[in-house]
């Protein structure tokens, strides 16, 4: 892929993720691995209108010179490439997921696009306190066993092949928390129709 080329690939995934409501003007951030480098947004970098300055590359190991003024989850980022075979990452700020994570400890699917795609999200809370290497590490965690994971109150990040893969997981996701908050607001429970409801979509 050339830089061209990976340019579009992250204009088309950085608008996609606003188009969606997945983010505000200036929030989350995307990244590609190419070999001992990742690519990756900018510190407050405007996903919907990404240019070549958006964009800067950082070594996956070692010190970040703060002169290249990548995304502040540069270092989570690395964390989760350094234990998966991921090659991009996107993350996303979207309203319905982050409720949700305030409420529960796991998002479970109701609806069956949801249930095809993922069992379950989970949900971790990393103590921000303890410094971004801390944070960064119970962030990647559940990586090990899934290519998704939403930081309480913050943030979803979801590891894939490609940005445009990525992208994809994380409307799935936005789109099941809807319609769980739907599932609330007119009384309903949830987990009437999680688990086994959808088990022949599998």
């Amino acid at each position: 892929m050339n830089a061209e080329e990976l340019l579009v690939e992250f204009r088309t995934a950085g608008f996609t993720t606003c188009e969606f409501g997945l983010n505000s003007s200036h929030s989350g951030n995307l990244s590609v691995r190419l070999d001992d480098t990742m690519i990756i947004t900018q510190a407050l970098a405007m996903l919907g209108r990404l240019g070549r300055e958006s964009l800067t590359a950082v070594p996956l190991t070692g010190d970040i010179d703060p002169k290249l003024n990548a995304s502040k989850e540069s270092l989570t980022h690395r964390v989760i490439y350094a234990q998966t075979g991921a090659n991009a990452i996107v993350h996303t700020h979207p309203p319905a997921a982050i409720t949700l994570s305030l409420l529960y400890d796991a998002i479970v699917p109701a609806d069956a696009d949801g249930a095809y795609h993922f069992p379950k999200v989970e949900v971790v809370a990393p103590d921000y306190l303890k410094g971004p290497q801390a944070v960064a590490e119970v962030i990647a965690a559940p990586f090990q066993h899934a290519n998704m994971a939403l930081s309480r109150g913050h943030g979803l990040f979801v590891a894939e092949e490609t940005l445009e893969r990525a992208v994809q997981f994380s409307c799935v996701l936005e789109t099941s928390a809807r319609i769980i908050l739907n599932l609330l607001s007119i009384g309903k429970d949830p987990k009437v129709f999680q688990k086994d409801y959808f088990g022949k979509w599998k």
